[in-house]
């Protein structure tokens, strides 16, 4: 993702969007995230949020993490399992597992990025996606 954002392709929001319609086509679930860096580092500049709360990619793996936990346990059923993964060496990724810890929750597998396209759960830079080799009930949809 990084080198995605670093390279600045004229085309980037066309391939940005069939990403999207891909993984909205073939997951059960789909969440997304963002921190707004200037509101971010105005609040930051006042309240020294990052050394209380953390970094922005911190903040926004928390989000995510409490978004698909309400999911999780609305929709799963029993025996179902669900697997997190982000992708490793990320700059921030301490900072993730610090507020992970904190928060008592299970801390995603670092996998190199190339794996992250072919496992079933997806954890990465504040987007989520579930899938699922059953066939979906359908309060699951």
């Amino acid at each position: 993702m990084v080198d995605f954002e670093a390279a600045k392709l004229a085309n980037r929001g066309m391939i940005l969007e069939h990403l999207t319609e891909i993984v909205n086509t073939h997951t059960l679930a789909h969440f997304s995230c963002f921190i707004d860096l200037d509101d971010y580092r105005k609040v930051n500049a006042t309240y020294a949020m990052e050394e209380v709360v953390g970094t922005p990619y911190a903040i926004a793996a928390r989000g995510m993490a409490t978004l698909v936990n309400r999911w999780k346990k609305e929709k799963l059923r029993e025996g179902d399992r669900l697997l997190t993964f982000v992708e490793r060496g990320t700059k921030h990724q301490g900072d993730m597992d610090e507020a992970f810890r904190r928060d008592a929750l299970s801390l995603p597998v670092p996998v190199r990025s190339p794996a992250l396209a072919c496992n079933r759960e997806t954890f990465s830079r504040g987007r989520f996606s579930i899938f699922s080799r059953r066939a979906p009930n359908a309060e699951a949809l």
